[in-house]
């Protein structure tokens, strides 16, 4: 019986201090806080674009009042995808933009923009 339970608590730390197995290189950009001229319609633009050879595959979130994904989007050398949270209530706000990226970083650049209801970036970001 003391075998059983030794072995059951080895699996179970070695489970508990194993790295996730799905984990993803990711890219992180922000936070940005916008708290002047806010108003209803101020959105947080998330912009990823592959800058290698090869197609690459990409899932973007804008963390905003809630979380809004794109993808998984594969990209062509050269292509981008853009996600967008707005800001609905028109108060003050803080958001980031979080990049996954199946098969490595390296070659995928990502920035967040604070856009205002005109479009106008307010505060640029780039990943990292």
């Amino acid at each position: 019986m003391k075998s059983v339970r030794f072995h059951s608590i080895l699996a179970a730390l070695v489970l508990a201090w194993a790295p996730a197995a799905h984990a993803l290189p990711t890219l992180i950009a922000g936070p940005a806080s916008i708290s002047h001229d806010v108003a209803a319609g101020n959105r947080l633009a998330c912009s990823v674009v592959n800058v290698g050879a090869k197609d690459v595959e990409v899932t973007v979130t804008a963390f905003l009042e809630d979380t809004s994904v794109t993808g998984p989007s594969v990209l062509a050398p050269g292509g981008f995808v853009v996600a967008f949270n707005e800001n609905s209530a028109g108060f003050p706000f803080t958001g980031h933009c979080e990049v996954e990226v199946k098969g490595g970083k390296k070659n995928v650049r990502a920035s967040l923009c604070a856009l205002d209801q005109d479009g106008n970036c307010r505060a640029a970001l780039p990943a990292q």
